[in-house]
Parts: C-alpha cells; sequence; structure tokens
C-alpha cells in the first residue's frame, strides 16, 4: 500500500486487515513531519523524518514512564 507521509509517497506492505491501523500510524507520522517541519524550517526530507522520529519517541517514553502504551503479544509488524 501507498503511504503520504511529509509529501512524499512510501508504498509498504502490511498483513491483512491491518491496512487501517498503518494508516492511521502513517497519518500520526505525517502530522509529527509536519510539526517537524514547522519547528525547524528548512531541513532536507531525511532530517524532517529524523526530527519526526525523534519527536514520537518522546512522545513514547513519556507514556511509557506513565505506563501506558504497553505492546502485548499481539504487535504488528510491518516492512
Amino acid at each position: 500500500m501507498n503511504l503520504l507521509i511529509g509529501g512524499h509517497n512510501y508504498s509498504l506492505s502490511c498483513a491483512d486487515g491491518e491496512e487501517v491501523a498503518l494508516q492511521r500510524l502513517a497519518a500520526i507520522v505525517d502530522q509529527s513531519v509536519a510539526s517537524a517541519k514547522d519547528m525547524t524550517g528548512g531541513l532536507t526530507e531525511t532530517r524532517q523524518l529524523l526530527f519526526a522520529a525523534i519527536l514520537l519517541a518522546d512522545q513514547l517514553e513519556t507514556a511509557q514512564a506513565k505506563g501506558a502504551g504497553q505492546c502485548q503479544a499481539g504487535c504488528r509488524t510491518y516492512r
């Protein structure tokens, strides 16, 4: 399936039935990329994605510190 993130198309595959979840996650990443772009200005695409990943990792770490977001045995995997 194709995902639009940061104005660029990316082709990913997932298990049947996980398309909606992958689209939802891609929308979160796209929003983070947009935030990174707004905060930092003229970064390259690679640096925008890096900054977005750092923002998301910070959010994840905060959620885990609060005891939320624990991954159960059924975690999804994407390629």
